[in-house]
């Protein structure tokens, strides 16, 4: 650093976050311009009084930022900003004939604005007072509390209406179960490859996050009780149900151990099903194993239809009121015309039946991918919304993805699902549902091209 150094009479806890606004904030303004060298860790920890351990803690979060860059033998030097957002999908960013497979979206059709044209009709002739009018956060309207159950029902979830929340969405549902269980500081378990959003999430709260070995069926209980042994564990956080990047399905047994574990060690469980009712309810949900210390959240945005931004939440009883509060101080309310619509859409079974015809869609998608990719491994399943495809040969994740792309299609890169820094995994997650049948066979056609190339360039 040359002309800027981090303030020390400025640093609070948890330090190495404090540590990192300062050099993110310097970063932005310009006070560190891209290619300036950090100071050697050791000198820095020495400078301000800190551990070393907490340098090296905030040099790798601002790594996983993408605001540094480390190289080994020489130091730790400031990027240039990145072209574009660290998230594995595209869309909207795509030039002109590209197929972007790399938004995880539901398959959808004319009859999916059909549904939704009626719906905004009926309630536009008869919009309930209450529905226009509502100001006040609350638990939910009693009617969508009722549908509510109806909807866990059919995702496997038996809940009294007084644990069950309405909010936005899963995402919503996640922050305020992150916000009422931890604080800044503790430490969340999430499996080593998992959803992309939660490292962003976890650091923007001050939480650690790491990630656990994984097999087929998600997360190994071994590893599991070894982490939580470590201390400082607080809640672990789970995609059971097939919308987990790597497509794994956990069996009951699995959940059972993992449920013994988290009870073991006083773990909250925070449950992401956005699947729902689209996965069938052959395993139970950790809810209904654990509903003392886990956290159930769903959505319709997958199984029903992107736009349909509502979901529930079931919360461990006790607990409604502080997540309630958390939901208040980050967005206020659920909105009350997408609940309205999700509830009349219980209610009537239109929500079911689309459900019906995305298991069909999706069937149907799975079948052309695995004629097209048949001489290729991939990791799928019947109800799942895209396919894992790990990368044949000296393959690396960065340029499968920049050649696709110029090749005419784009794939969600494993990067921003890997949640410990130091693992590579070299694999593409791959959207069934995101494009055109025609241009979806177009964008298989092209990845299977480049599956059977070797490259150029393996560094």
């Amino acid at each position: 650093m040359n002309n800027w150094n981090p303030d020390k009479s400025l640093l609070k806890r948890p330090a190495y976050l404090s540590l990192v606004e300062q050099i993110s904030d310097a970063i932005l303004q310009g006070m560190l311009e891209p290619g300036e060298q950090l100071p050697p860790q050791r000198e820095l920890a020495e400078e301000l009084g800190i551990s070393l351990q907490t340098v090296s803690r905030a040099y790798e979060e601002l790594r996983r930022r993408d605001l540094v860059l480390g190289e080994i033998g020489r130091g730790t030097f400031v990027q240039a900003p990145a072209p574009v957002e660290t998230m594995p999908f595209r869309e909207y960013r795509m030039p002109g004939n590209v197929v972007d497979l790399s938004i995880f979206k539901p398959v959808t059709s004319k009859v999916h604005k059909k549904y939704m044209s009626e719906a905004l009709n009926e309630i536009s002739q008869e919009i309930p007072d209450d529905l226009l009018f509502s100001f006040r956060p609350n638990q939910g309207f009693a009617r969508h509390l009722k549908t509510a159950s109806i909807w866990l029902n059919l995702c496997g979830v038996n809940a009294d209406q007084e644990r069950i929340l309405t909010n936005n969405g899963v995402t919503q549902g996640t922050l305020a179960a992150l916000m009422t269980v931890c604080k800044s500081g503790d430490t969340i378990l999430a499996p080593e490859v998992g959803h992309h959003s939660l490292p962003n999430l976890c650091s923007y709260l001050g939480i650690r996050i790491k990630g656990l070995k994984q097999d087929e069926e998600g997360i190994i209980p071994d590893s599991f009780s070894k982490a939580c042994q470590a201390g400082g564990v607080k809640a672990v956080y789970l995609m059971p149900n097939l919308a987990n990047p790597i497509v794994s399905l956990m069996s009951e047994t699995r959940r059972k151990s993992i449920v013994e574990i988290a009870r073991s060690n006083d773990v909250f469980i925070l449950e992401n099903d956005v699947f729902g009712p689209l996965t069938p309810n052959t395993n139970p949900t950790l809810v209904s194993l654990a509903p003392e210390r886990t956290f159930y959240l769903t959505s319709f945005t997958k199984s029903v239809m992107p736009g349909l931004r509502s979901g529930y939440m079931v919360i461990p009883a006790g607990m409604m009121s502080s997540v309630r509060n958390r939901l208040l101080a980050t967005t206020w309310m659920a909105t009350p015309l997408m609940a309205e619509i999700a509830a009349r859409w219980v209610e009537n079974g239109t929500a079911k039946k689309l459900v019906g015809i995305q298991r069909k869609s999706l069937n149907k998608r799975l079948l052309i991918a695995s004629k097209i990719l048949q001489s290729f491994k991939f990791n799928s399943h019947p109800c799942a919304m895209h396919i894992w495809v790990p990368l044949p040969g000296r393959w690396r994740t960065s340029p499968f993805v920049a050649l696709a792309q110029k090749m005419g299609v784009a794939v969600a890169p494993s990067t921003p699902f890997v949640v410990n820094l130091e693992t590579e995994v070299r694999a593409v997650r791959v959207s069934l549902g995101s494009a055109k049948e025609n241009d979806f066979k177009r964008g298989l056609r092209i990845l299977a091209q480049i599956l059977s190339m070797e490259p150029e360039i393996t560094a």
